[in-house]
């Protein structure tokens, strides 16, 4: 449907512009916070085996769950970006990814953090795919490359954090609390997302729903 909007104003939000930048860098961060998770286990490992009473293997397949829905997902994705908006889609991503993360570091028994896993996989499948999306519709097409890459960059540094500062963290307050805290992170990113991203500029007086 066709809704009429306001004429567009000289500070409407500009190919490349600030806002671009703030919108592309909540979806980057999200990226990033996928591969935070991506990475935890490892982290981990100890308290996971001695908490579930699991050996190597069970704890490989626990780490395995995030990847499983993380991959089959990524072609569908793509369609699901074009029919929903990278707003929509990556804001109710990150609030399953959100809800992965407590159920995960709630669960009393293996089988619900195999959940809260598989919920962390499904949820954090969306964020490199929204960054470019977001890239390729709020930037110049010579840019798109570079925030490609920019996007990586994020990520890796995202995975490096997992390591050491997690592993402190971790040390003084327990393997949950942090999963409270990355769960918090979710939810805060996905109403930042959901509030302020746009999956295009304006740039008609003319708005499709799907647009916004």
């Amino acid at each position: 449907m066709l809704v009429t909007s306001p004429a567009i104003e000289d500070n409407a939000p500009r190919l490349g512009g600030g806002y671009a930048w703030f919108i592309w860098s909540l979806a980057a961060i999200s990226f990033g916070y996928a591969f935070f998770h991506r990475v935890t286990p490892s982290v981990m490992v100890s308290d996971l085996m001695t908490e579930f009473a699991i050996g190597g293997a069970m704890l490989g397949s626990l780490s395995a769950l995030y990847f499983y829905p993380y991959v089959l997902l990524q072609v569908p994705l793509g369609a699901m970006l074009e029919t929903f908006g990278t707003r929509r889609l990556l804001s109710a991503a990150l609030c399953l990814a959100a809800a992965g993360s407590f159920l995960f570091g709630t669960a009393e028994s293996l089988e619900a953090a195999y959940i809260g896993r598989i919920l962390i996989g499904i949820g954090s499948s969306v964020g490199f795919l929204g960054s470019l999306a977001l890239a390729s519709t709020w930037f110049p097409a010579h840019r798109f490359a570079f925030l490609a890459g920019l996007s990586m960059f994020t990520a890796m540094a995202s995975g490096m954090a997992a390591q050491a500062p997690l592993a402190y963290f971790i040390e003084a307050h327990g393997w949950r609390s942090s999963l409270m805290v990355l769960g918090t992170m979710g939810m805060v990113l996905a109403v930042l997302v959901f509030l302020f991203v746009r999956n295009r500029p304006p740039q008609t007086g003319q708005v499709n729903d799907g647009q916004v």
